[in-house]
């Protein structure tokens, strides 16, 4: 059966911390650790408990469901990854099954049970989505797909109910926040974010298919992915922006005809943030952090087989230190072969830092000079 939409209630604060994120998820494993008859036990709304088991010898991320001590599986190794961080910082969390049992893919009942993970936290810099670039996902309320802004994620204070259009973007009751964008509504040719808004929430602004932003001085904080599939924008980011998530700007659309990464300018007076050569970067105490990687590609590439291709080469701004998560838009199935040139100091450089392609992938990367 469809779900309801959650009551209002359901998404009031755990003992006065605000709910920050909640995200659907299978229990995987049962089967493998003799757990099916535990999970077959469960019924909807059953509150069961997630469990860091760091020692884990095959995964240092692990976390283990379990319902009154008893063992039902675990969480999938890419959430694990994700939200491992979150869990060893004390973010609570409140974990509800929404049902015992999946249909595989020959329509058998399988003891795969489908919970709804809630996060609660004070810290709002704290990137709970940091999951790597996800798809539209599927509704725990309604049954149905739709993008993750409207069922995932949640600000404090938040009234759901309260949310409105102002100007091109839905916000929240308090007009501080960006949450969607209007549905049926023709993209805007720039997308303007209001003044007084103070942050950008996760995949807010996603897929918006406007052919730029104006960002709004109050602005404080953009979360990741929350203009992703951004192409080709200039955006001017101002003084008082003190937070940009890695990855806000990503995207998979690289492989699609058109896509180009967008082009950063940062407030001079701003001392959180800096652009170097169009890329937008984070200061910290040891370094640049790379939030989002600028390349100035071709225009096209040639579709003759007999002559050779030229690829393309992404470079990684000096000085940078590391790369965020899916700070890299970057796909070997656009400009063969495609070269990312990385400065020595950056050291390892993980399949994370791309939102689309890898090391392993087609990618070339070139450490200081070095294949």
């Amino acid at each position: 059966m469809p779900r309801a939409l959650p009551d209002i209630a359901d998404l009031a604060p755990l003992d006065g911390v605000p709910l920050r994120f909640a995200w659907e998820a299978s229990v995987v494993g049962a089967r493998y650790h003799g757990a099916e008859g535990a999970c077959l036990r469960l019924r909807p709304g059953d509150e069961v408990d997630l469990v860091r088991e760091s020692e884990n010898a095959h995964d240092a991320n692990a976390i283990r469901v379990e319902h009154g001590g008893e063992l039902l599986g675990y969480l999938p190794a890419e959430l694990a990854r994700a939200w491992a961080g979150a869990l060893d910082a004390g973010v609570r969390t409140r974990c509800e099954v929404l049902r015992p049992t999946q249909r595989n893919t020959v329509r058998e009942d399988v003891a795969v049970p489908l919970v709804w993970v809630r996060f609660y936290a004070r810290e709002q810099r704290y990137e709970l989505c940091d999951m790597g670039y996800r798809p539209p996902s599927r509704n725990p309320f309604d049954g149905g797909w739709s993008d993750p802004p409207e069922h995932c994620f949640y600000l404090a204070d938040d009234d759901p109910a309260g949310r409105h259009r102002l100007g091109d973007v839905m916000v929240s009751a308090d007009e501080k926040t960006v949450v969607g964008l209007p549905e049926d509504a023709e993209p805007p040719a720039v997308l303007v974010i209001p003044e007084g808004v103070r942050e950008i929430a996760p995949w807010a602004c996603a897929q918006s298919g406007a052919g730029g932003v104006i960002l709004p001085d109050t602005l404080e904080q953009i979360h990741q992915f929350a203009f992703a599939e951004a192409s080709g924008w200039l955006v001017r980011v101002p003084a008082g922006v003190r937070h940009v998530a890695s990855g806000a700007f990503a995207a998979r659309a690289t492989y699609g005809e058109g896509w180009r990464p967008c082009y950063f300018e940062v407030d001079g007076a701003n001392g959180h943030l800096c652009s170097c050569e169009g890329s937008l970067l984070g200061r910290a105490a040891d370094g640049l952090e790379l939030l989002s990687l600028y390349a100035d590609l071709p225009s096209h590439e040639h579709d003759d087989p007999e002559l050779p291709s030229a690829g393309v080469d992404y470079r990684v701004p000096e000085g940078t230190t590391r790369v965020g998560a899916a700070a890299i838009s970057v796909s070997p199935m656009t400009f063969s072969p495609t070269r990312l040139l990385a400065p020595e100091p950056l050291g390892v450089l993980g399949a994370g830092s791309f939102s689309w392609g890898a090391p392993d992938e087609g990618v070339v990367v070139d450490w200081g000079g070095r294949s």
